[in-house]
């Protein structure tokens, strides 16, 4: 089984442990460089055996993604664990995904989430798998048969929502994704907290403004691209009201969030330049 992480600007240290996490459970760990500021970190000795793919500039997560996809195809890898760089990776996440990879129609397995910040994002049940519709890439087994059915990640985003896109487009082409319940990752999503918000319980992520240009912009192309526009407008809404209320800096990212409103109406994809 094959692993592939994404680099940019990593924190090194979180980088090793993410790192030795996951290194024995599988066969091969590909890094993906993509196109931080200094790459000097890779100079040290604990990365010597560990093959990097530099792409020597920032081709956007997507990209990077295919990349690793592209080489689970190329060596003959069925499954594929894609990770961000900061997520440490449970004891059990290979030996316990091994049992449900054959489950019908398998198309990602993804593990239950808890924030280094918030707590417990996605749930935990009593049963083994659960089957949901929407899971974020880090910490996820792709079918990499499924992946090349759909049409692989969707470069044109560059990130967020990079993942969700592939969720939709797995269960528009028939294929399921099973939470197993007995994996738990633990995740790191921006500055995260949780708020009361009209009497509801809200996660504020406190992301950077052009973050939030992403975020907003990809929310709106996803709607257009999978036919749930207005669902997508709802969360667009939501994320402005508890910016505005809960976040600092906000007029920067009022300002890039309507930014990428229109963009996103407009239909542009790809990096913000001139941002």
């Amino acid at each position: 089984m094959l692993a592939g992480i994404v680099l940019y600007n990593p924190e090194v240290e979180r980088l090793k442990a993410n790192i030795s996490s996951i290194v024995n459970q599988v066969d091969k760990l590909v890094l993906i460089e993509n196109g931080s500021t200094s790459t000097e970190y890779l100079q040290d000795p604990f990365f010597k055996n560990i093959e990097v793919i530099f792409n020597g500039g920032n081709l956007g997560i997507a990209r990077a993604l295919n990349q690793i996809c592209d080489y689970a195809k190329k060596n003959s890898y069925k499954w594929v664990l894609t990770l961000d760089q900061d997520s440490v990776c449970p004891a059990n996440i290979i030996s316990e995904y091994k049992k449900f990879v054959n489950t019908p129609c398998a198309g990602m397995l993804c593990p239950v989430i808890e924030d280094r910040n918030v707590g417990m994002i996605t749930g935990f049940d009593k049963e083994p798998v659960s089957e949901v519709s929407l899971c974020i890439t880090s910490a996820s087994l792709l079918n990499v048969d499924a992946w090349q059915k759909v049409g692989g990640f969707y470069e044109p985003f560059f990130i967020d929502g990079v993942d969700f896109d592939m969720c939709m487009l797995l269960s528009e082409n028939g294929y399921k994704i099973y939470r197993v319940n007995s994996v738990k990752l633990v995740h790191e999503v921006g500055r995260s907290k949780k708020v009361n918000c009209f009497g509801r319980e809200e996660i504020v992520f406190n992301h950077g403004p052009i973050r939030c240009y992403y975020m907003i912009r990809n929310r709106v192309l996803l709607g257009k691209r999978h036919a749930n526009l207005m669902n997508q407008l709802k969360v667009v809404l939501k994320r402005f009201v508890l910016i505005n209320l809960y976040e600092h800096n906000r007029i920067e990212k009022n300002c890039k969030g309507f930014k990428g409103l229109l963009h996103g109406f407009i239909g542009k994809y790809g990096m913000l330049l001139n941002n």
